[in-house]
């Protein structure tokens, strides 16, 4: 790989950044808030789902497929959330995963007949479908010359809560249930349909 790199990576230009654009902007906070609520979502989710479904009465080939199957949907929701982002925006695009995130836990965590590996499919392809949009948007937000560094506060924010989130579930299960602790996550997509709407409006 870094034969690879070496080779075909080329170096974008180097930019002194000015001093007056080391204020992180508001909108900045805001959207480190909201990338991280996708990845608390992202990480308590795929780090129980096993656990879940082993305990619904499914075998370990089951549960491997239908994890497979979570995962494989981001080939494809990934660049479908880029094109989202680059039409509507960053906002929308937020909004829009988050209420879809809710309907899907909802869908998986009663049964209602649905099959459970189409409704953490759903919850999938919704949180991946915003993973390229967080870098876009927050690159759109960077002063000049702080892209790199605005890059580092949304992903460097994202990566501390998250690293938290699956012990606070895992506690919650121990004392409440799987099923509940799993139900709770919803708060976390309705808190970022909220703070998505504070995001500003981009095309």
């Amino acid at each position: 790989v870094a034969m690879i790199l070496g080779k075909g990576l080329t170096e974008a230009p180097r930019v002194q950044a000015e001093s007056s654009s080391r204020h992180v902007p508001r909108a900045l906070l805001v959207l480190a808030l909201v990338a991280s609520l996708f990845g608390m979502l992202y990480a308590s989710f795929l780090t129980f789902l096993p656990t879940y479904l082993i305990a619904q009465g499914m075998d370990s080939k089951q549960v491997g497929v239908l994890s497979a199957n979570m995962l494989f949907v981001g080939f494809f929701a990934q660049p479908a959330g880029g094109m989202i982002y680059d039409r509507v925006g960053g906002r929308r695009l937020y909004a829009l995963s988050a209420v879809m995130v809710s309907i899907g836990l909802l869908l998986f965590t009663n049964t209602w007949g649905v099959p459970p590996m189409l409704a953490a499919m759903l919850i999938g392809a919704s949180i991946m479908a915003t993973f390229p949009s967080t870098l876009a948007m927050a690159s759109d937000l960077a002063k000049s010359g702080n892209v790199s560094m605005t890059v580092g506060i949304v992903f460097g924010t994202s990566g501390a809560l998250v690293a938290l989130t699956p012990a606070l579930t895992g506690y919650m299960a121990d004392h409440l249930g799987l099923r509940i602790s799993l139900q709770w996550l919803i708060v976390f997509a309705v808190a970022a349909i909220f703070f998505a709407l504070l995001l500003p409006k981009t095309r």
